[in-house]
């Protein structure tokens, strides 16, 4: 089984594409749509716009959006230039750049975020992952540790040291993680999917097609869930041992 878990659950669907500045226009200073004081609010109204057009049928790439998505991703490209020392912006930027496949920008955003005095959960959650799937997993695992001592109370921080101890092997504890993770408020469904990931890794089917159950329950219909859960029912099927059933 593969050593990470749900990948594109966790990463923010509204964010698919990147504008780069034109080169030719280096020497001429960005246009400001606000003062860097208001910068991290702009940055995150953007990705949540984003958001909100992406978790629509036409989503980003249709006609419709597509023009209005991109302003956004434009007002976050120039906060990026101009208000470069504001976390908020660094990690919306690094959003970007990661959907692009720009990993090494992202993890230059990352890497100035947390070298902010203050913490930054959200920056050590992407950065983690980052590490994780470079393959540095004693990077990631160092790295969330760090960052929780610092913001216990992060549910992505827990999903992320979830997914470090899965990488490393360590399954019973990754499970703890999670469910802490749940406790916080992480989205049911993913925490649920998850801990069927690693139920499954346990040898443990009927607890993995439970967790795959609620995760369904939690978030209808949702593809990887259902699939997992119909894997599990045909090989409970062909060897004859009594399983939950897919919907």
């Amino acid at each position: 089984m593969t050593k990470t878990l749900s990948t594109r659950a966790w990463r923010r669907a509204a964010i698919i594409a990147v504008v780069t500045v034109a080169a030719g226009c280096a020497s001429v200073p960005p246009r400001i749509d606000v003062s860097c004081g208001d910068a991290e609010r702009v940055a995150r109204d953007a990705l949540d716009r984003i958001g909100a057009i992406e978790a629509t049928p036409e989503g980003c790439s249709s006609a419709a959006w597509g023009q209005e998505c991109q302003r956004q991703r434009d007002r976050v490209r120039r906060l990026a230039v101009s208000c470069a020392t504001h976390a908020a912006v660094l990690v919306a930027d690094a959003w970007l750049s990661y959907d692009d496949h720009d990993v090494e920008r992202a993890r230059d955003d990352l890497d100035a975020a947390l070298a902010l005095p203050i913490a930054q959960p959200d920056a050590a959650v992407l950065r983690a992952r980052l590490a994780l799937e470079d393959g540095d997993v004693a990077f990631a695992l160092r790295l969330s540790q760090e960052q929780l001592a610092r913001t216990p109370d992060h549910a992505g921080l827990h999903e992320v040291r979830a997914a470090s101890l899965y990488a490393a092997g360590r399954l019973s504890d990754a499970s703890t993680e999670l469910a802490i993770a749940g406790k916080l408020g992480a989205p049911a469904w993913r925490v649920a999917y998850d801990q069927g990931l690693l139920a499954e890794a346990l040898g443990r089917s009927s607890d993995a097609a439970r967790q795959y159950e609620a995760a369904l329950a939690s978030r209808p219909g949702w593809p990887p869930a259902a699939g997992r859960l119909r894997a599990l029912e045909a090989a409970a099927d062909a060897t004859g041992t009594p399983e939950a059933s897919a919907p």
